[in-house]
């Protein structure tokens, strides 16, 4: 799509709010925002929206939530009038999707494309947020709502040499617009997380070769993923209202089809659960989760159960049995977010596909000629990156951002702190978007009625004639205790994962998601609304 490059100014030249960032989440936000009748206008680093849908153009990126089910809601004429070509489309298709969004909901002339924000600053006593871009401009905003999703500053590890690496470098997460063509040459990926699972599976039949340099494996699971038929289309059509509800009322915005009761697990007998398990493994996506005993989600005999049989699995599919024991994992099923694989598993029986598991064979350097490991060195024409992200605060990090004589990152050196996950006390009128402590899952889902609660939030604001929306330090401690509750004795409280930092060196480990799951998080967005915004303090 084509937006503006600069920001014109308005009326007093002071906008009702400003959007940063364009991906999935901050295109629904402008669009509410602007629905309301509010003088708001974005801004996006990239050249295009879409986010991580924009950046992430590797081959192979696809969605690993339901196409129809990660769509908008917000328009029943777009929904019914855009074809998926798949259960979870390429990325090709899932950025036309939201460009199409963008002019559907007649955005176009409210954005400024090719704009990074370089820092922010709360004006006090003009309770306005200065916002400085890259292009030189100031922009003054009363309110500033950041979406600057999870997923969006891209992490390289810290290796020796990689300036030194005399072919091309890429990361997953900057992949070039131009085509890049792979075939016949020798390349190497580091990382085998959801983006390097996906772009090795693509690659690996027309690369001379291919080495995949693995730190710790993740449990993949089969995506199954198929194209949608005409009669599937008719029944996702039909089902617009109800698929809305549906995944609106669950744990992590999916159609969770619970297919056991809790305590079925022990009730049955191993031959019956072997069975359950076989049925799962033929469903489509985050079923292998949602649909399985609920008490494979603890840390316990049924989830040890579930990683042995999916052992089994990877053994069975890679032929040479060394290769077979390195992919296998040595944490819980979820306690890490579980790759979805298309015949991941499968490429390693090719004699042109080599893994390398760097715990047992550390990388040593990059150099000019490839990678260096403690069994020697491994030669490349192209070198990529799929190591992930600075995750959840990293964009928040890479800004400037200071109120109240106080800095962002100073106030989360130990952690985020946020009211509902949506402000933090003393950085008034900042109201993040699907930001930290937010309920994880199917983004889009998860991130609506957030967006929702903002704008009704701002509206407020407007109707009460007040200049500031802050909240105070206690609510914000006690919400962080009550997420730390959530997770504490569960796979997920001392498990290194991204989603609580550790794949950042030095980074203090928290868990940054609201673990009691959407429907919970949205029933109490509800309340405090309802009781006239409880908790936010209106000056």
């Amino acid at each position: 799509m084509e937006g503006k490059t600069s920001m014109e100014k308005q009326g007093d030249g002071v906008l009702d709010a400003l959007v940063v960032g364009l991906g999935i989440t901050g295109i629904y936000q402008l669009h509410k925002l602007n629905q309301a009748g509010l003088q708001v206008r974005a801004v996006e680093a990239g050249s295009g929206v879409g986010g991580t849908w924009f950046w992430n153009r590797y081959p192979g990126a696809r969605f690993d939530s339901e196409s129809y089910l990660y769509a908008y809601f917000a328009s029943e004429d777009l929904y019914k009038r855009w074809r998926w070509s798949e259960h979870y489309a390429g990325q090709p298709e899932i950025e036309a999707y939201l460009n199409e969004a963008v002019r559907e909901f007649e955005l176009t002339d409210l954005i400024s494309l090719d704009t990074r924000v370089e820092a922010m600053e709360f004006d006090a006593e003009r309770a306005v947020w200065n916002v400085r871009t890259n292009r030189g401009e100031t922009i003054t905003t009363r309110f500033v709502v950041p979406a600057l999703g999870f997923l969006s500053r891209p992490l390289f590890p810290e290796i020796p040499g990689r300036d030194s690496f005399a072919g091309p470098q890429y990361h997953t997460g900057l992949w070039p617009d131009d085509a890049v063509d792979l075939t016949g040459k020798r390349v190497g990926i580091i990382g085998v997380g959801s983006s390097g699972v996906q772009l090795a599976t693509e690659i690996a039949d027309r690369v001379e070769h291919l080495t995949i340099f693995q730190r710790h494996p993740n449990w993949c699971t089969p995506l199954n993923n198929s194209a949608i038929t005409d009669e599937e289309h008719a029944e996702i059509w039909d089902s617009f209202e109800d698929y809305h509800q549906r995944t609106l009322n669950s744990y992590g915005g999916f159609l969770e089809v619970p297919l056991e009761e809790p305590g079925a697990y022990a009730q049955h007998t191993p031959a019956r659960r072997r069975e359950m398990f076989d049925h799962i493994w033929k469903m489509r996506g985050s079923n292998k989760f949602f649909s399985n005993y609920p008490e494979v989600g603890a840390a316990g005999e049924a989830n040890k159960e579930f990683c042995d049989y999916m052992a089994e699995q990877i053994r069975a599919r890679v032929n040479d049995p060394e290769t077979a024991e390195l992919l296998i994992p040595d944490h819980a099923y979820g306690a890490k977010r579980p790759p979805f694989e298309s015949g991941f598993y499968e490429i390693f029986n090719q004699p042109n596909v080599t893994l390398v598991s760097t715990l047992h064979t550390p990388i040593e350097r990059i150099t000019e000629s490839g990678v260096s490991t403690t069994d020697g060195d491994h030669e490349l024409d192209v070198l990529i990156f799929a190591t992930g992200f600075r995750a959840v605060t990293g964009s928040y990090d890479a800004i400037d951002i200071r109120a109240n004589g106080k800095k962002l990152t100073d106030q989360w050196a130990d952690g985020p702190q946020t009211y509902l996950g949506i402000i933090t006390p003393g950085f008034p009128n900042m109201l993040n978007a699907f930001g930290p402590q937010s309920p994880g899952g199917n983004a889009p889902r998860c991130a609506e009625r957030i967006c929702d609660f903002i704008a009704d939030l701002v509206i407020e604001a407007r109707r009460r004639d007040v200049s500031i929306v802050d909240a105070p330090e206690e609510l914000a401690r006690d919400y962080t205790d009550e997420l730390a509750q959530q997770v504490a004795g569960t796979i997920y409280e001392k498990t290194e994962d991204w989603r609580s930092g550790s794949n950042i060196p030095g980074k203090k480990q928290v868990y940054m998601f609201y673990q009691a799951g959407l429907s919970q998080h949205t029933a109490r967005l509800n309340a405090v609304e309802a009781n006239g915004f409880e908790g936010f303090v209106f000056a």
